[in-house]
């Protein structure tokens, strides 16, 4: 008899913390494949991360988060202080910035919460350094915040990163 969840967890499909699918130890390179992957990239309620295709799933293996921003856009692309972002998501899905989610990890990663469940969201290096120019420095000097038209965003910072069970750990 077969174990339909034990062959949906045994997947060898993970997610690496660049946003990079592999499988078996491989990175899947074929850009149809990958697309394919992304596209069917879900957090579940119960915070399982898995993959769906058609009628077919499975349970994708984390190093850190399951959410990626791949790009950032002002929502109004003719002011030059935006009041508000538009992000694009590893799963080709669009959603506004909710700026007052915005953490940092130390001073090398950005993540944001995203998704109906605040899934903690790490922008790749092309989505950080748009935003970045956007970054000014806190009243207090103490750190940074998103510049949005008449006020700013204050990003907090943290010290360790999301876990793969969704979480913060440590802090």
């Amino acid at each position: 008899m077969l174990d339909l969840d034990a062959i949906r967890r045994n997947s060898r499909i993970q997610l690496d913390r660049e946003g990079r699918f592999h499988h078996a130890g491989e990175a899947v390179e074929h850009p149809g494949v990958h697309r394919a992957l992304c596209r069917g990239l879900s957090v579940r309620p119960d915070g399982e991360v898995i993959i769906s295709i058609g009628t077919q799933w499975c349970y994708v293996a984390i190093d850190e988060t399951a959410q990626f921003v791949t790009s950032v856009h002002p929502l109004d692309s003719m002011d030059p202080h935006p009041g508000g972002w538009r992000l694009d998501l590893l799963n080709e899905v669009s959603e506004p910035l909710a700026p007052e989610t915005l953490f940092h990890v130390g001073d090398v990663d950005l993540y944001c919460r995203t998704g109906k469940g605040g899934t903690p969201t790490r922008f790749l290096r092309p989505a950080y350094h748009r935003l970045a120019e956007h970054f000014e420095p806190t009243p207090d000097g103490e750190g940074f915040a998103l510049g949005l038209g008449e006020g700013i965003a204050v990003i907090r910072t943290e010290w360790a990163r999301p876990h793969p069970d969704g979480l913060i750990a440590g802090n």
